[in-house]
């Protein structure tokens, strides 16, 4: 994932070993969304977060639009998002928060929450456009974890 400048993600929900927290998980923990944190981009009047378990076909855990922060608190309730934290059938998986800084919301979302097959390439080019115009993503950058 590439588009526009790189946006350096940091949180506390993820271990000095590259693992995220339990508070954060479904199955074990309290089902809070992660805490956050980055850069500013300038220009980008909104964010939006895709939360993706790679080691399952691309199961979308989290989708967050229209966000106007660059720092989510453990478990923030945002309005237009919906979150279900990891729950690994079996096995270590890998699960990536996607941060896409935008000029403006785009035209549309792609990726289906809580289901798989999610294309990152699909959802990339979606965020892409606004007002019919290629070109909204500014930045983005992609935090790595294991659970």
């Amino acid at each position: 994932m590439k588009p526009g400048k790189e946006i350096q993600i940091t949180s506390s929900s993820l271990n000095g070993d590259g693992k995220w927290k339990t508070v954060i998980t479904s199955s074990d923990g309290e089902n809070k969304s992660p805490q956050l944190s980055w850069t500013p981009v300038e220009n980008a009047s909104c964010y939006a977060i895709y939360m993706i378990d790679t080691s399952a076909s691309n199961w979308c855990h989290w989708i967050a639009k229209d966000v106007k922060v660059a720092e989510l608190e453990l478990g923030a309730e945002l309005e237009n998002s919906r979150y279900i934290g990891p729950y690994p059938p079996s096995g270590v998986h890998t699960y990536e928060v996607m941060v896409f800084a935008l000029k403006d919301s785009p035209d549309s979302y792609k990726g289906l929450f809580y289901s798989s097959n999610s294309s990152v390439d699909d959802i990339i080019a979606a965020l892409d456009v606004s007002k019919g115009t290629n070109g909204n993503i500014l930045a983005s950058g992609v935090l790595s974890g294991t659970y």
